[in-house]
């Protein structure tokens, strides 16, 4: 958590051979994270991927590829 900056980042990673699956439950006042939405951006070994706004509190089915590894920058809009 950076807190000057109101900003996460999460980072995701999936070691197993196969595809994984999870639910993603997100509380922004969890984690200090002030305000109504989010701003979330995917950052991979490519670089900057997918970016959406959310609001502070979301759930989304998250898919993991084999032997993965990617963050998620979030922060307030």
């Amino acid at each position: 958590r950076l807190p000057k900056e109101n900003k996460l980042v999460l980072i995701f990673v999936n070691v197993s051979n196969e595809p994984v699956s999870a639910q993603f439950h997100f509380d922004g006042n969890q984690h200090g994270i002030d305000g109504e939405q989010v701003r979330v951006t995917t950052i991979t070994q490519e670089g900057t991927g997918e970016t959406f706004v959310a609001p502070s509190v979301f759930q989304r089915e998250l898919n993991f590829p084999p032997r993965t590894a990617w963050a998620w920058e979030i922060k307030a809009t």
